[in-house]
């Protein structure tokens, strides 16, 4: 089997184990009673324990159809999640604040004379550095 081949069937095997494991929605749903659908979820939370029990994936044609939405909607879902994922630089400066060293954070909060503090830098930094004295 090509390589290319077997990475995608295994990058897609989760999906198809969710479809699967989604059929017993689909037999839930099949199982409950009533003829519309708001009497059908009414018992649809009873019928769960009864699709459930059996852990086997049930083959009936609508389970099928319920378990294959379920899967499409789960793997949407993760790709649309790695397609907004931020594009992280490894071993890299992230975002727009810099942090320097201990003197370089100096010259911020105490101005490059030294003595004179700025009192709207000071409020920020108060933590990060002890008083200094030049």
């Amino acid at each position: 089997m090509n390589s290319a081949i077997k990475k995608k069937i295994i990058l897609h095997i989760p999906y198809a184990v969710a479809g699967l494991l989604a059929t017993n929605f689909g037999e839930a749903w099949r199982l409950t009673e009533g003829v519309d659908p708001s009497r059908k979820v009414l018992t649809l939370m009873t019928t769960l324990q009864t699709a459930f029990a059996n852990p086997l994936p049930s083959f009936h044609l609508f389970d099928l159809m319920i378990g294959a939405i379920c899967a499409l909607v789960f793997y949407l879902a993760v790709y649309m999640r790695g397609k907004n994922a931020k594009k992280y630089r490894h071993n890299m400066e992230y975002g727009s604040a810099r942090w320097g060293a201990y003197y370089q954070l100096q010259g911020i909060v105490y101005g490059r004379k030294g003595g004179q503090r700025h009192d709207a830098v000071q409020q920020d930094h108060r933590a990060i550095l002890p008083p200094f004295s030049w």
